[in-house]
């Protein structure tokens, strides 16, 4: 979820987030919105009580949502150990 916080109010929304149980991660951005967390729920109803805590939280401008449906890539590092380990131009 990308949040778009109020000018000069990114650290007390991000503290405020870090209240919400159904945030996993929170990170400062840049392009399209303030912030950009990860946010677990169970159900499609329960998705929109965080939107609802998360949009009455002081700061708070907007939300936008986006849902991740399938896993594509698994989280990795060995490709890029390996990468760096070859050096620049080395395929």
């Amino acid at each position: 979820m990308h949040v778009e916080v109020t000018q000069g109010h990114l650290d007390e929304v991000g503290d405020a987030l870090a209240s919400v149980p159904e945030i996993v991660e929170a990170f400062s951005i840049t392009g399209g919105g303030d912030l950009l967390t990860r946010v677990v729920a169970r159900d499609a109803g329960h998705l929109e009580d965080v939107i609802q805590r998360l949009i009455r939280l002081p700061g708070v401008v907007r939300t936008r949502t986006e849902i991740a449906l399938r896993e594509r890539v698994p989280h990795r590092l060995l490709p890029l150990v390996e990468a760096i380990g070859r050096g620049p131009g080395v395929s």
